[in-house]
């Protein structure tokens, strides 16, 4: 049973509630209608696992039967995400919340937190983009990096090594090549490589020491149908 619980709202930039802590909680922060992050949502790196919206939702109020009104905080954005949850349930019973998770978080639209010491970004929901990543391709998941170094020229090379494993969403879906892209600005994405879809390690060759750089990957079906990217 999926339980998502709203991360809090006392601007946190390095925790969050009680009990959004706990491990097992799908824990939820929230975004505006400009897709930022809510300005008092509590951040945290790895504890936050999804953002939905949270600012200004026309919500029930309680006072009546039909008496609405617009609220504010994270308390607004998990109801979001149980939603979410229950949508996916319904469209593929078979489901477990792990893999409703993973298909939220790689189908969603990604957020940059306000915090200055946040070094990642989580993703906001998308339930369209995740019916559909059921119905068509899934990006494969599990994206890791770390960079190497060639001593065997005259200079050294620096390479960055990408690894990443297949999609169980994707199984029967005859997964042909995956696809590598480098994020630019604006997300622009430009295509790097294109691999066999039984391989799952690239090799990003000269490239500099320590530069960050954002990477995208998505898989392709044997009729050149693509996934969306993560």
């Amino acid at each position: 049973i999926a339980t998502a619980i709203s991360s809090g709202n006392d601007g946190y930039c390095d925790a969050v509630g009680d009990p959004a802590c706990v491990p097992a909680a799908v824990t939820v922060n929230g975004t505006d209608k400009q897709d930022r992050e809510y300005t008092y949502g509590n951040w945290h790196d790895t504890m936050v696992d999804i953002l939905a919206p949270g600012v200004n939702v026309i919500s029930a109020i309680g006072t009546g039967n039909s008496d609405y009104g617009s609220k504010t905080g994270t308390s607004m954005a998990a109801p979001h995400i149980a939603g979410a949850f229950a949508v996916m349930k319904q469209y593929d019973p078979s489901l477990s919340v792990t893999e409703i998770l993973e298909v939220l978080q790689q189908s969603g639209d990604m957020i940059t937190s306000k915090c200055d010491s946040a070094t990642v970004q989580k993703p906001r929901l998308h339930i369209g983009n995740a019916i559909s990543s059921l119905l068509f391709l899934s990006p494969p998941r599990n994206i890791s990096g770390e960079q190497e170094t060639n001593k065997a020229l005259l200079a050294t090379e620096y390479i960055n090594v990408l690894t990443w494993e297949e999609n169980p969403l994707n199984q029967g879906k005859n997964v042909a090549a995956y696809r590598i892209y480098v994020v630019g600005a604006n997300n622009q994405m430009t295509r790097i490589a294109e691999v066999n879809g039984n391989t799952f390690t690239y090799w990003h060759r000269n490239v500099q020491r320590r530069e960050a750089i954002t990477y995208a990957f998505s898989a392709v079906d044997n009729e050149g149908n693509e996934s969306p990217a993560s």
